[in-house]
């Protein structure tokens, strides 16, 4: 069993964004913090993993802290054979480092789809092949 937590604040100032100058827009200063629970059970035939994550948010005009999300980030089922594995479920995807395909972890809320990632392995080569459907 394994268990993990994370926590990840984030201050930012924001000034005319996206807009083109104006003085009619004022500057903007809010925090943002992602927690995030992450535990995984594994035996030697297959794994679970559960990462539940709550996002935060602290603005300049309301003290208190707002809860903008609660989800699950991962929720996946995995077996472990010799050559082929299955995932099933939420899962984050990273392929070629990121540059293909990023889990944008820089993102306060993360990138993760529900499907399914077939995984083969052998002597000579790895492929995964993924059904996903978000």
């Amino acid at each position: 069993f394994l268990m993990n937590v994370e926590i990840r604040p984030r201050a930012e100032y924001t000034s005319n964004y996206i807009l083109p100058p104006n003085d009619s827009i004022d500057p903007y200063f809010y925090i943002t913090q992602r927690n995030r629970i992450s535990m995984q059970y594994a035996r030697e035939k297959w794994l679970v993993k559960s990462d539940l994550q709550e996002i935060h948010l602290w603005d300049q005009n309301n003290k208190a802290s707002k809860v903008g999300s609660l989800s699950f980030y991962q929720l996946f089922f995995e077996t472990k054979f010799k050559s082929i594995n299955v995932r099933l479920g939420r899962q984050s995807i990273l392929l070629d480092n990121g540059r293909l395909f990023s889990d944008a972890p820089w993102a306060q809320q993360g990138r993760a789809h529900e499907g399914i990632r077939i995984m083969k392995s052998s002597k000579y080569f790895s492929n995964d092949f993924f059904f996903l459907f978000t």
